[in-house]
């Protein structure tokens, strides 16, 4: 009952922290300043689903899982996170130039710092998942979220540029991989040992996932 009271306490305060922050940013902002930052939000949210690439609901999902497994997932993650931090930022200036607004170069370029940082934090997530543990899931979830909003809504008074958004998206999203990361390193040492035999199950099954996420987003 307490992870279904979290999970609930979670969801609400981001849906009113979100109308929040949306309706500040929307007065504090020019308005091409806050169209900049959902075009850089929408990009990042479509670059996201190559990072994790469904490895999350493959740990979750599978009844036993390895440590080779575990391992060997982990090192695919920090290698997608770098192929993809990489694309966006090579792509970034062709995208600008696509949306017809030059400061999405520099929006896309910070945001993306993201992926180098998110794979060391994400499979602890899917593992805390896998255990049932919710209720620390959601509070991290709500720390982040209160995080942004502050660092966010401070920036935007100070410097009024859509360039605020990403550095408060960098910075919550970077104390969230820590908090997971430094969190279950306690109980699970890091490896990098890596067997693609047993990775392959859980990429076979990832790359569905992945297929489903892309067909969504068309």
């Amino acid at each position: 009952m307490k992870a279904v009271k979290w999970n609930f306490l979670s969801t609400a305060l981001g849906a009113v922290v979100g109308i929040l922050q949306l309706w500040l940013l929307s007065r504090i902002l020019e308005p091409q300043e806050y169209g900049v930052i959902s075009l850089a939000l929408m990009v990042v949210q479509f670059f996201t689903i190559f990072i994790d690439f469904g490895i999350s609901n493959s740990i979750i999902r599978h009844a036993k899982i390895t440590e080779i497994e575990l391992s060997s997932l982990y090192v695919i993650n920090i290698g997608l996170g770098v192929v993809t931090f990489a694309v966006a930022w090579l792509a970034s200036p062709l995208l600008a130039q696509f949306f017809k607004s030059p400061e999405l170069v520099t929006q896309i370029r910070i945001m993306s710092l993201v992926f180098l940082l998110a794979p060391f934090g994400q499979q602890y997530r899917a593992i805390l998942a896998r255990e049932l543990r919710f209720n620390f899931i959601a509070v991290v979830a709500i720390i982040t979220l209160l995080t942004n909003c502050v660092i966010v809504i401070t920036l935007a008074l100070i410097y009024k540029k859509a360039w605020v958004a990403s550095v408060a998206f960098f910075a919550s999203t970077a104390l969230s991989c820590g908090i997971f990361f430094f969190y279950s390193l306690r109980d699970r040492p890091l490896s990098f040992k890596f067997s693609w035999p047993a990775a392959k199950p859980h990429m076979r099954y990832a790359s569905q996932l992945v297929g489903d996420s892309l067909i969504n987003v068309v």
